[in-house]
């Protein structure tokens, strides 16, 4: 059985599909609301795709910003503080999926997680990629929409995302455990990269140039674009894109025509300019967004294959 666009208790949450493979909500909360930085325990283990920028602290680690291009991973339990980036609210989607699945696609990066069926996610943070991004959003506008889409086509997509941020997940992990650097150094680094992220979210719909967030954090350019790299794995220009791509899928998703409008707001120089940056990430072209959402019929990835009706 499936549950579409369920009712939750919680004024801030809202269930828009629920199977034994996953269950899938919305959160929103703004700066000023009593729950904002603190919503209590998190009550499932769940997979979360911001969609703006926000602090996440989780009890007994280190702090870091969560966006587009970093989703979070919660334990059931789990006490953590959230703190507002440039007074933005905190407008995400989640994802719960069952205790086998979760179980299995742990199980084949890091066998030991069947032993924390308390804690399964050994990580707080992973990298994500604009193809999960997107494909997450598209599940997601599906069931906001009331499109009633078939379940397996959301139970499938959302086991390969979930299967692709894994891998990316425990890639970073290892990553940072074979090349772990002495912590005062790493603490440091990992400074600098949440300041110059913050900086470009504060920027990205205008020009940004590498000397303006160098000279604000104090650093080099040199260091400043070597250690952002080396912290996110990304260059700041592909950051920056990253931000300007998720607005630009708010604009296109909230049904605005007008494709150099929506460019020239998000940051890009032209509307050339914005559909080749967001068919190189996507796979697609911002106006085939905008006849999908008219025609209410998802288009495929590349890679992916839709069930028939």
């Amino acid at each position: 059985m499936r549950e579409l666009s369920a009712k939750s208790d919680d004024p801030l949450d809202t269930i828009l599909f629920r199977s034994p493979v996953v269950k899938i909500g919305k959160f929103r909360v703004w700066p000023g609301n009593r729950r904002f930085c603190d919503s209590g325990p998190i009550q499932r283990h769940v997979v979360v795709f911001p969609r703006t920028l926000v602090r996440i602290t989780h009890a007994e680690r280190d702090s870091f910003i969560a966006g587009p291009d970093l989703v979070t991973y919660y334990n059931r339990g789990q006490i953590y503080r959230r703190e507002s980036v440039h007074n933005l609210p905190d407008r995400c989607e989640w994802f719960a999926f069952g205790p086998e699945v979760l179980r299995d696609a742990l199980r084949e990066l890091d066998p030991a997680a069947s032993d924390r069926r308390d804690a399964p996610f050994g990580f707080s943070r992973g990298p994500s990629d604009p193809a999960s991004y997107l494909r997450q959003r598209r599940v997601v506008e599906a069931l906001a929409a009331n499109q009633d889409p078939d379940p397996i086509y959301i139970e499938e997509e959302m086991l390969e995302v979930l299967r692709r941020l894994l891998t990316a997940a425990h890639g970073l992990r290892r990553a940072e455990q074979s090349g772990r650097r002495r912590a005062r150094e790493k603490r440091l680094d990992r400074a600098l990269a949440e300041g110059a992220k913050g900086i470009v979210a504060r920027s990205f719909r205008r020009r940004v140039h590498l000397t303006d967030i160098a000279t604000d954090l104090g650093i080099s350019i040199y260091q400043l674009c070597r250690t952002f790299r080396r912290e996110t794995g990304a260059t700041l220009h592909g950051f920056l894109n990253r931000l300007r791509l998720a607005a630009a899928l708010e604009h296109l998703y909230q049904g605005s025509p007008d494709l150099t409008e929506i460019a020239l707001d998000v940051g890009f120089s032209s509307h050339s300019h914005f559909t080749a940056a967001f068919h190189r990430a996507f796979g697609l072209t911002p106006s085939s967004v905008l006849r999908e959402r008219s025609t209410r019929k998802p288009r495929p990835l590349r890679g992916e294959t839709f069930p028939r009706a």
